[in-house]
């Protein structure tokens, strides 16, 4: 059996449910960050039942495969445009998310070529380290993308967990407010958006601390795998079963516990003999690193390409040659599992 990545659309319907009417409430929009599952129908499905009419994508290439869906009202690149992909963002994109001045203009001189006019979200750096510009820049950068045409300035956006862990807190959303007040003065008027992005921003909705300024929030993790990263902890009555990935196992025998020869620090085999089957999965599949066995006690030892390594000597069940082996994912893994060509999908609906 190939690798198979099963969705179950419930539980991810039950996210939504969760974080949807916790915005709802709060007054704030949100868009669906949908990276790897973008085109998937069920996924489109979902979207449309909770009302939602926004996506966010990081590559033009996934917003083509959406670009003529009718329910979608705006369309999100979250990833900084590429200069050699101006003219596919702006025929794809409503908005975008920008850091560089020489690729907002760029994007203004083909909005106007084009006879559009494009959104343009400004990133402020709060630490994160990932897209942004840092605060002694952001008001003249502003002041540049007003005077631009071919584009407008729709507001202020940031970034946090994704990459360093920085969470949303009491003075990082001070230093997001203070920075949007200080660009409207700027500008001489109210910005229409505030959007904050990264999943960790779910714990502000859950505890209702989301600061008054921020009307928009970029949601992925936690309404496709129910988990809030930067916290680690599980969306409040979330669902995180959502994607199991499941491989064949193609050897199980007995080892010993540690590599031995040249190389592996031990000359000798050891004797202590351990039970370890090797599944049919590997690097090309998905994120090992991110990906745990449902099997308790099940400990991966070490993954190549195509195959993975899990010490299975603790295990209730006798695992053997032809068995299959459940993994559920994290999220990195989940969007490499459904981008991987190796991969079938199921929905399960």
């Amino acid at each position: 059996m190939a690798a198979v990545l099963r969705v179950d659309r419930k539980a991810i319907g039950k996210n939504f449910e969760i974080v949807c009417n916790m915005a709802k409430t709060q007054g704030v929009q949100l868009s669906v960050v949908t990276k790897g599952e973008c085109g998937y129908s069920w996924l489109s499905d979902l979207v449309q039942k909770r009302g939602l009419d926004s996506i966010c994508e990081s590559r033009v290439s996934a917003l083509e495969r959406v670009a003529t869906e009718p329910w979608l009202r705006e369309k999100w690149l979250i990833g900084s445009p590429l200069l050699s992909e101006v003219d596919q963002s702006i025929r794809l994109a409503d908005v975008s998310l920008n850091t560089e001045m020489r690729l907002v203009q760029a994007l203004a001189t083909a909005a106007q070529r084009m006879g559009r006019v494009h959104k343009v979200v400004v990133m402020a750096e709060l630490g994160e380290l990932r897209e942004g510009v840092m605060a002694a820049d952001l008001v003249p950068f502003c002041e540049q993308v007003e005077e631009l045409p071919g584009v407008v300035l729709h507001g202020i956006g940031t970034n946090l967990s994704c990459m360093n862990g920085v969470l949303p807190a009491s003075a990082n959303m001070i230093d997001l407010t203070n920075a949007v007040a200080d660009v409207e003065r700027a500008v001489g008027r109210k910005l229409d958006v505030v959007s904050l992005g990264g999943s960790s921003a779910v714990r502000l909705l859950e505890e209702a601390n989301l600061p008054a300024v921020v009307n928009h929030l970029r949601i992925g993790e936690a309404v496709l795998n129910g988990f809030v990263p930067g916290f680690d902890e599980p969306l409040r009555n979330g669902d995180m079963g959502a994607f199991v990935l499941s491989g064949e196992v193609v050897e199980a025998r007995y080892k010993p516990a540690q590599a031995w020869g040249e190389g592996a620090g031990e000359p000798h085999p050891s004797s202590v003999v351990r039970k370890r089957v090797i599944v049919a999965l590997g690097y090309e599949d998905t994120d090992l690193r991110d990906s745990y066995p449902y099997d308790e006690r099940a400990v991966v030892c070490g993954a190549t390409s195509d195959r993975t390594v899990i010490d299975v000597s603790d295990c209730e069940r006798d695992i053997q040659v032809g068995d299959v082996m459940r993994f559920a994912l994290g999220y990195q893994a989940m969007v490499r599992a459904l981008r991987a060509p190796t991969v079938a999908v199921i929905d399960e609906s």
